[in-house]
């Protein structure tokens, strides 16, 4: 293919082939390269481009000194050193060059030069051949697009947001951007007719007219509003508006985000929370309605049964009655126990325990709780420790609340204890002022697995000696939740047929220093 273009090319006459020259949008020419680079050939159009007729270009002294634009002659001339030197243009290379020209009548304009080495051949001298492309329109664009009016042009148009520019003065829109118009549903042209009134819902105009003459007199208001798009429906926004100079005039550069996705997100947080806190008011009134219900025929029964069980008006005269006089009382104050609970930790979700708080001595909160299981441990064969003696530490706690946490931790450490087996009570005054009671028992214990389980609302956790849980799985969630509305914590430590101990530790600004009943 090359060859036969070539034969083509030869076939051309002179004057055919400056005709195809002149055709071409680049200037041709070609210089020695050597002294000055004097050009020796120039294809007709360099006089559309300088101004100049190539005759009178040809063969003149100082020729790149004469056209080039002052500012750009020292970085050309370097440069045609440089890559003559280096040999940068040499073995059909090429180098690029872009600079400005002064034309015949002053002008300037800037051409990109591309040059190539083109060897002698029969004795011929060297030669540079290069070609002037005119990217005077490129560079001036190039220039507008840095100006600081067109960056803002180019950032307004681009912009994510609906931008509005208003006048102070009456509220009319005096430029909007592309999107303001597309969220709205109107055209670019559309909204320039129109003001702020016009995209309000009626029942936001009074507030719309605040935020502005807010904007106006403060130099900023950031809110959120309701536009009413072409259709009718509203569109909720978030909107930001600052006072600008604009050509020496005052005018609100309004910046509006659509936040319709936002609205409807909150307004689902919303019922759903609403919905939950629904369910958590029934929980509670049915609970309360049900342990009314329940706690009135209980009492009756554990009292009942302990008159009959102690025989106050007289002997039963049968083994077999006295046992089952015991099993209903035991199941009646377990069933009161478990409805308490219940009630307790509903009052705790639901955010109403209210702590009566007040100094008193640990010791005989320990006491009274130990007395209450008493019977209770000596039934199963379990004995009690009370490692406290005359404990001096006085909490300012809730004491019917601290001694809940006791009863429920020494019933959990009695049940899982087998006969033979014991359970103490401690309390430590840390270094740091806090104060720790320990519940320890030498029972069946637990793993890790279990321990999980016996934190979890309702998780009971098995006896492994029968495989049976007793209670409702309440009662170690309900300690941690009394112990944190204190402020303190609560750590479990156990291990399989190595016991379990649970120690509630009150932080120091909880411990009282001095005498306490």
């Amino acid at each position: 293919m090359s060859d036969i273009l070539d034969r083509r090319v030869d076939e051309l006459t002179a004057d055919e082939l400056r005709q195809v020259l002149a055709a071409s949008p680049s200037v041709i020419y070609a210089c020695r390269p050597i002294g000055d680079y004097r050009p020796v050939f120039f294809s007709r159009n360099v006089q559309d481009l300088t101004g100049y007729d190539a005759s009178h270009i040809l063969g003149l002294e100082g020729f790149w000194t004469h056209f080039l634009h002052p500012d750009d002659a020292p970085r050309v001339m370097g440069h045609l050193a440089s890559v003559v030197k280096n040999g940068q243009v040499k073995n059909g290379g090429t180098a690029v060059l872009e600079y400005r020209l002064r034309r015949k009548d002053g002008a300037s304009l800037w051409v990109r030069d591309e040059m190539r080495h083109v060897p002698g051949t029969g004795g011929a001298p060297d030669k540079i051949v290069g070609s002037w492309l005119d990217i005077t329109d490129h560079k001036r664009a190039e220039e507008a697009s840095l100006r600081p009016e067109t960056r803002y042009r180019y950032l307004f148009e681009g912009a994510n947001d609906s931008i509005f520019i208003v006048d102070p003065e009456n509220g009319r829109f005096l430029d909007v951007n592309e999107n303001a118009g597309r969220r709205l549903g109107y055209s670019q042209e559309e909204l320039l007719d129109m003001g702020v009134a016009d995209i309000v819902l009626p029942e936001y105009t009074g507030f719309s007219r605040r935020k502005l003459h807010e904007t106006i007199t403060t130099g900023s208001a950031r809110f959120d509003f309701v536009h009413r798009r072409k259709d009718g429906s509203p569109m909720p926004v978030e909107i930001s508006a600052r006072m600008i100079d604009c050509g020496g005039k005052k005018v609100i550069e309004s910046s509006v985000r659509d936040i319709t996705a936002r609205k409807r997100a909150e307004e689902e947080a919303f019922r759903a929370t609403e919905d939950a806190e629904y369910a958590n008011r029934a929980k509670s009134d049915i609970l309360a309605n049900v342990s009314h219900e329940l706690r009135t025929p209980l009492n009756a029964i554990i009292g009942f049964s302990a008159t009959i069980e102690h025989e106050v008006f007289g002997a039963l005269d049968n083994q077999w009655y006295e046992e089952y006089i015991t099993i209903i009382r035991q199941s009646g104050e377990h069933l009161l126990e478990l409805v308490n609970d219940v009630l307790d930790v509903s009052a705790i979700e639901a955010g109403k325990v209210d702590l009566v708080e007040g100094v008193f001595n640990i010791s005989r909160v320990v006491e009274s709780a130990i007395q209450l299981v008493e019977d209770r441990a000596r039934r199963g064969g379990v004995k009690l420790i009370n490692k406290i003696g005359k404990n001096p530490s006085c909490l300012y706690a809730d004491e019917r609340r601290v001694k809940q946490i006791l009863l429920n931790l020494l019933s959990n450490a009695i049940k899982f204890t087998p006969r033979e087996g014991s359970v103490s009570v401690n309390a430590i005054t840390g270094g740091d002022g806090s104060l720790a009671i320990t519940v320890a028992d030498t029972g069946i214990g637990m793993d890790d697995k279990g321990i999980t389980k016996a934190m979890t609302r309702f998780g009971q956790v098995s006896d492994q000696r029968n495989g049976r849980g007793e209670g409702a799985g309440l009662g170690l969630p309900l300690v941690l939740d009394l112990v944190q509305a204190h402020g303190g914590t609560l750590e479990l430590n156990s291990a399989p047929d190595l016991g379990t101990i649970v120690t509630v530790r009150f932080p120091a600004e909880k411990v009282e220093a001095g005498p306490c009943s």
